[in-house]
Parts: structure tokens; C-alpha cells; sequence
């Protein structure tokens, strides 16, 4: 079998596209050095001004940042695709706090919160298993089923 030589980009003719080239990578990396000041600040603002914010501020913030990690998963999936992944758990991981807080927003009491964050997280992550094939999701299930039986103990008044 002959096998065709690997072909390469040709290399760029003059000065002015060499300088063109070089400066993408930089833009790039100066893009996300600002974006990520920013969201630094944001997070900042936020935690100072933590009890002035209203629960329901909270929450809804909290709901905003989980589907728009699951978002960004979902589109940084063929790009990135081992970053897409970890940003997809911590998405996942999210949904139980969003569970609890949900649950805690409504004035239910912290055991049925917990049973609901707990089969919140088994829900997703048997959702994100099917979508991202990762061993670690089924790992989640079974904390979700332990957070789940923690908090129905709880409201059965079962000690361990």
C-alpha cells in the first residue's frame, strides 16, 4: 500500500501575514483573560452584597448558572470536548443544589429539601449518563440515591 504524504498548510508569504497569524492566538487569550476578570468581579459584587440579595434572586441566579453550564457543555461538546465534559458535571452537580434550594424557597423543611435534592440528581444524572458516556455520572447517581435516603430517614425519624 503507498500511503499519500501528509500535505501542510503553506507557510505565509509575506510579513504582514505572518504578524495576522501570530496575533489570533493572542486575541484569544486576552479574550478570555478579560472575560474571566470579569466574571471574577461579578462574583465578587456578588458575595458581598450576599445578604442584601433575596432568596428568590438567589435561586433564580442559581438556576441561571446551572443551565448555562449545561448550555455551554452542549456547545463546547465538539470543540472542547474533555473541558465540555467537566463543565457538563459541574452542571449536573448543580441540579441537586438547585433542588434543595427550590425546596427551601417553597418553606419545606431541610429533610424533604434533601430528598428532593438527592432525586434531582439522580434524575440528571441519569439524563447527562446517556448524553456524555462518563463513568463519574453513574457516580453521581448513587450520591444522589445516598442524599435521597439521608433526607427520607430524616423525615421518618430513622437514626443510623
Amino acid at each position: 500500500m503507498n500511503w499519500a504524504p501528509p500535505t501542510t498548510a503553506p507557510a505565509p508569504e509575506s510579513d504582514d501575514e505572518r504578524r495576522g497569524l501570530s496575533a489570533v492566538p493572542a486575541a484569544a487569550w486576552l479574550a478570555l483573560l478579560g472575560s474571566t476578570l470579569i466574571l471574577f468581579a461579578a462574583v465578587a459584587v456578588v458575595a458581598s452584597n450576599w445578604n442584601t440579595i433575596g432568596q428568590g434572586l438567589r435561586v433564580a441566579g442559581l438556576l441561571v448558572v446551572t443551565g448555562g453550564l449545561l448550555g455551554i457543555a452542549e456547545r463546547a461538546r465538539s470543540l472542547v470536548p474533555t473541558t465540555a465534559g467537566i463543565i457538563a458535571h459541574v452542571g449536573t452537580a448543580l441540579v441537586a443544589f438547585v433542588g434543595v434550594a427550590l425546596m427551601s424557597l417553597l418553606g419545606f423543611t431541610w429533610p424533604a429539601c434533601i430528598v428532593v435534592g438527592g432525586l434531582a440528581l439522580v434524575g440528571s444524572t441519569q439524563i447527562q449518563a446517556a448524553r456524555w458516556r462518563r463513568v463519574t455520572m453513574h457516580i453521581g447517581q448513587v450520591a444522589g440515591f445516598a442524599l435521597a435516603a439521608t433526607g427520607l430517614g430524616a423525615l421518618s425519624g430513622t437514626t443510623a
